[in-house]
């Protein structure tokens, strides 16, 4: 959990085999970085996820962190 200016984001990191929709193509080494905003008021979630080989997802973490810090409720 982090509070992003007043934004409740459940962040999620799993690494592991990706298999994709039905299991087919399994792809080892893959990892997911994702945020979870719920949206005050209206009973929604918004979901961001990106997902790929574990390096590359590494890589642009930092980019990922900074979207996730750019939360922002519309005014």
């Amino acid at each position: 959990q982090k509070d992003v200016s007043g934004l409740q984001v459940t962040l999620v990191e799993l690494e592991g085999t990706f298999t994709g929709m039905g299991g087919a193509g399994a792809k080892p080494g893959t990892k997911l970085l994702g945020a979870i905003v719920p949206l005050p008021g209206a009973q929604q979630l918004l979901f961001f996820k990106g997902y790929g080989p574990k390096a590359t997802m590494e890589r642009w973490r930092p980019a990922f962190d900074e979207l996730v810090s750019s939360f922002r409720l519309a005014k």
